[in-house]
C-alpha cells in the first residue's frame, strides 16, 4: 500500500528534449512471494516517451499483452481487450521513462513531493536520504537512495515506525551509445516478517529506430 501511494504522488516530469525517446527489450521475471508462490514470466517490452505508452507482450506462461497509457492499463488476449483497470504506477515512474528522461539516478524524487535531507559517501557509494514534503508526510515515508559511479544502485523504502518495506537493487548496466540501462533489477518486499523476491532481467535492448508497433500494440 505504501509503494502504491508513493507512486500516485507523481507531480511533474522532466520536459527537456531527449536524445533517446523509445526503448524495446526482451525480459524475464522470476518471482517468489512471501507466501512461497513462484512464477516465471517471459516476453518483450516497449516504451515510447512521446506517447507515454508501455507495451508488455508476454510469451510465457501464456500469450497476452498489457498496454499502459494515461493512468489506465488494458489486458489484451487474442486481439481483444479482456480487462481494463487503473494503473498503480504511472508510466512516468517506470524505469523506462526515468532512464529515457535522465532521471534514473535519483529515481525522479526531485520531481516528486520529496526533499533530499542528507548525503554521505561510504565504500564507493553515495547515499542520500529523502523525505516527503510536510503535506505528504501522513501518506509517504523516508526513502534512501544509493548510487555508484553516478548510477542508481539501490533504493530502500520505509513504512510506519521506520520499518523497511522494500529494497530495490539495480545492476549490470549496459551502455548503448551513451544510454545507460540496468539489465538486472532485484526487488525485495517485506510482509509480516517474510520476504518476497522478484528478479527482472532485460536483454537485446534496442533504441529509437524501430517500428512503433514492435510489440504489436495499438491503443
Amino acid at each position: 500500500m505504501l509503494l502504491s501511494t508513493f507512486f500516485l504522488f507523481f507531480i511533474k516530469q522532466n520536459a527537456n528534449a531527449q536524445q533517446f525517446y523509445r526503448i524495446g527489450a526482451e525480459y524475464s521475471i522470476k518471482y517468489k512471494g512471501a507466501d512461497g508462490r513462484q512464477m516465471l514470466q517471459l516476453g518483450k517490452v516497449c516504451y515510447d516517451i512521446n506517447n507515454k505508452t508501455i507495451v508488455v507482450k508476454t510469451t510465457f506462461p501464456s500469450e497476452e499483452m498489457m498496454v499502459q497509457k494515461g493512468g489506465e492499463t488494458r489486458k489484451i488476449v487474442n486481439s481483444q481487450v479482456v480487462q481494463t483497470y487503473k494503473s498503480v504506477v504511472p508510466v512516468e515512474l517506470s524505469i523506462f521513462h526515468l532512464a529515457l528522461s535522465n532521471q534514473l539516478e535519483n529515481f525522479g524524487l526531485n520531481n516528486l513531493g520529496y526533499q533530499m535531507v542528507s548525503i554521505k559517501k561510504e565504500k564507493g557509494l553515495v547515499m542520500t536520504a529523502w523525505k516527503p514534503a510536510k503535506k505528504y508526510q501522513k501518506q509517504l515515508s523516508e526513502i534512501l537512495i544509493s548510487t555508484k559511479n553516478k548510477q542508481l544502485f539501490a533504493i530502500v523504502f520505509f513504512g510506519k515506525n521506520d520499518k523497511i518495506v522494500a529494497k530495490h537493487f539495480y545492476r549490470n548496466y549496459t551502455n548503448t551509445n551513451g544510454f545507460l540501462f540496468p539489465t538486472e533489477i532485484v526487488r525485495i518486499s517485506y510482509t509480516n516478517k517474510k520476504k518476497g523476491y522478484q528478479l527482472t532481467n532485460y536483454k537485446n535492448i534496442i533504441l529509437n529506430n524501430f517500428d512503433n508497433d514492435e510489440c504489436g500494440a495499438k491503443w
